[in-house]
């Protein structure tokens, strides 16, 4: 029999994180320290047993390595384990120092007189040969363009659509963790920028959010620029900041807790 450590082992995954996993499926279920199966679990061969100290944990046949449902969410919550590290090192970002907004459908029509006339009811007048009446959105409009070249293709286990397996990894653990949280949320300020990721304040935190950036492309002087002018605005504003790097994404268990509590916030 497999115990959460055991497999964990098998699939490169801490105890904490297998049992969050298998908790996700709805195998097992917390009760006060330790983990007990659910009927389902029970279906799939799970075992209870008990620590030294009464505390119970779960056992399962070795069978379950085999179940394709744990291998789909193992696979989604590690976002494709070896290939992170290719792409975290292509994982493009804006020219601009903070994300852009891609512009609402309205703003697109106002631009085009085309889109414009036929929205109204009416066909847009043409003569043959003739310049456009405006230029396209979409070839002056920096924000459209990023996401046109570099679209968001990653899904993450809550359905949140990002644009590497970096943030895949940090995405899936949040939600993991049960932490409510936005990806790509405008910043409260009169510049357009936008994090990488951003956790609602509530109790224990004074009301404050908390914002989480990944930093990915160290070796890039432009990006080093880049990545300078959103901490000097993060700064400005006196915005509580998470910065996560290379050294950190492959250690999230590790480091994400002790990030997070500095600012009132309890993960499993």
């Amino acid at each position: 029999m497999l115990s959460s450590t055991r497999l964990g082992r098998h699939f490169n995954l801490s105890s904490v994180k297998m049992n969050l996993i298998l908790a996700e499926l709805g195998w097992v279920e917390k009760y006060v320290k330790g983990w007990v199966p659910t009927d389902a679990g029970n279906a799939l061969g799970a075992n209870v047993r008990e620590m030294r100290n009464g505390t119970p944990y779960v056992v399962w046949p070795e069978s379950i390595l085999a179940n394709k449902a744990l291998g789909s969410s193992v696979g989604e919550q590690t976002g494709g384990g070896a290939a992170l590290t290719a792409e975290v090192a292509t994982a493009p970002e804006p020219e601009a120092a903070c994300k852009p907004e891609p512009p609402s459908a309205d703003a697109a029509r106002e631009a085009d007189p085309a889109k414009r006339a036929t929205a109204n009811g009416k066909a847009a007048p043409t003569r043959a040969g003739a310049a456009p009446l405006a230029t396209p959105v979409a070839s002056t409009d920096a924000s459209a363009d990023f996401r046109t070249r570099f679209p968001a293709t990653f899904r993450t286990q809550d359905g949140h659509m990002v644009r590497s397996r970096a943030e895949v990894l940090i995405d899936n653990w949040l939600y993991m963790q049960g932490l409510v949280h936005a990806y790509e949320r405008r910043l409260p300020i009169e510049e357009e920028c936008y994090c990488d990721f951003y956790l609602p304040g509530g109790h224990g935190t004074g009301g404050k959010g908390v914002y989480i950036e990944f930093w990915g492309r160290e070796s890039d002087p432009a990006y080093r620029a880049r990545k300078a002018k959103k901490q000097a605005i993060y700064a400005k504003h006196g915005m509580r900041l998470i910065e996560l790097g290379d050294a950190e994404i492959e250690r999230l268990d590790d480091v994400l807790p002790r990030m997070l509590l500095r600012f009132g916030i309890e993960s499993v």
